[in-house]
């Protein structure tokens, strides 16, 4: 017997029972595929080691043999399915794993085959769904009753699988080498210099956020969550919290589906620690949208945009903010005025006062059908990063689009290597309008100037007086 065993793969053999049309049943192919994938991913086909019991004992109680496996096991695959639920040496099988390697520690993998409810204990773990739904709603477990060439779910998901259990098998492996007084937590399987937390989606996004989420990780981004949340108990909004504060941007995946309140939610928690936002959503169409759901699609962070130019697009920031690229212009100021569509009358106003005293200043791109989502987004993150000031208009433009740019003022902020000296709030003061309440941003120097004119007192001269000071 081996001293050390990388995977025990557990079953119920009822799930392995070949099908008319193939020689081989589901789990042995399956397995099969892992083990070509798991040997290209460590370079040898010897590099590791898999244990999968071959014989068909139906309910056959677990052997002495078998318990030995399990207990030098450093990994647990098991294939989730009704079958295994109903079998208790299968279930055996998992506590004998589970009584000496925590849930929580990431070397227990479901392989999903069927839409079947995880044992309460590991209902928090993502698992690897190879099962998928028509428009019916009718299931089809794929690779049934053998893989075919055209079937890329099921593939990507073999894939993602192999990737997964390859890096951990490389992070355990780094830890032995070392003395066994060692910490683990001096070890880590990759360098990781970036992480985000990559928000749950919809079902219908599931494949686009496992094709995102698998980008990120090629790039060498650490992704949270590690585990589903429920976000109706207490210990899984802490832990959705503390996922949030360990991430470096928050990145989130949208379309017409509400997703029964979950991706509004995550946002919201998003929101409250100050992480950079940056959204993705699917053409929609608007009239199949509630209220609250079109709030949510509607943001300044969303980009419409072929999911692989997000993907750049997050990776690009993730480099910038390594790098650091800012320039910070001492000699001579540079304000960024910010307005919608409607002020840019008023917009240039502000510019022209300005340049009578020797101030610089730029606008956003403006949109036309021409100019792309992308490159709108890279033109107002190049002037943030580029201005000394900003001026937000606020004239026609609503309360809650001000908010919006105040808080990405804020997010920028962070891949700057000085902060702004000033983002002006230019208030329009338009009889019976709701007067302006105080900012509360965190490491942001807000002035909200009262404007009748620009060259009113409490205007445009304040802000220069600041920004000269």
């Amino acid at each position: 017997m081996n001293k050390q065993l990388d995977i025990f793969v557990s079953y119920a053999h009822v799930d392995n029972e070949p099908l008319p049309g193939a020689d081989k049943g589901w789990v042995t192919t399956l397995i099969n595929g892992l083990k070509n994938l798991l040997g290209q991913k460590l370079g040898r086909a010897d590099a590791y080691s898999l244990w999968m019991d071959d014989e068909v004992r139906g309910n056959t109680e677990v052997t002495p043999h078998i318990i030995e496996q399990i207990e030098i096991a450093d990994t647990f695959l098991f294939v989730l399915s009704q079958g295994y639920l109903e079998s208790q040496w299968c279930r055996l099988e998992l506590s004998i794993f589970l009584s000496r390697v925590n849930e929580s520690s990431g070397r227990i993998f479901i392989v999903e085959r069927g839409e079947v409810e995880k044992p309460d204990n590991l209902s928090d773990l993502q698992g690897y769904k190879f099962w998928v739904k028509d428009d019916s709603g009718k299931l089809r477990i794929l690779a049934t009753p053998k893989p075919n060439s055209e079937e890329r779910e099921y593939y990507q998901k073999l894939d993602d699988l192999a990737h997964e259990l390859s890096d951990k098998i490389k992070y355990l492996k780094k830890i032995k080498k070392k003395e066994n007084t060692v910490s683990t937590q001096e070890v880590t399987p990759i360098t990781i210099k970036h992480t985000v937390f990559l928000a749950l989606a919809s079902d219908d996004l599931e494949e686009y956020r496992d094709d995102t989420k698998r980008y990120l990780e090629q790039q060498g981004v650490q992704i949270l969550p590690k585990k589903n949340y429920s976000l109706f108990d207490d210990n899984s909004k802490q832990q959705l919290e503390q996922d949030l504060k360990q991430s470096n941007f928050f990145v989130q995946l949208l379309s017409e589906k509400t997703g029964h309140g979950l991706p509004q939610l995550q946002y919201e928690y998003a929101r409250t620690v100050d992480l950079p936002i940056f959204q993705w959503c699917t053409n929609v169409n608007f009239k199949h949208v509630s209220d609250i759901h079109q709030t949510l699609l509607l943001q300044s962070t969303v980009i419409v945009s072929p999911l692989v130019e997000f993907q750049e697009h997050i990776i690009s920031k993730l480099k910038s903010k390594s790098e650091t690229k800012t320039e910070y212009r001492i000699g001579n100021p540079l304000v960024f005025i910010n307005r919608i569509p409607n002020d840019i009358p008023v917009a240039n106003k502000i510019k022209d006062f300005l340049k009578t005293h020797q101030i610089s200043s730029c606008f956003p791109l403006s949109s036309n059908t021409l100019t792309k989502p992308k490159e709108i987004q890279q033109d107002l993150d190049k002037h943030l990063l580029q201005c000394n000031s900003v001026i937000v208009v606020y004239a026609s433009a609503t309360e809650y689009w001000l908010d919006e740019q105040i808080r990405y003022c804020q997010r920028i902020q962070v891949q700057r290597t000085q902060p702004f000296k000033i983002v002006a709030v230019y208030d329009k003061l338009f009889p019976n309008k709701q007067q302006l309440l105080s900012w509360g941003v965190p490491n942001l120097n807000i002035e909200t100037l009262e404007c009748v004119a620009p060259q009113d007192e409490n205007c445009l001269p304040e802000f220069i007086r600041i920004l000269r000071t």
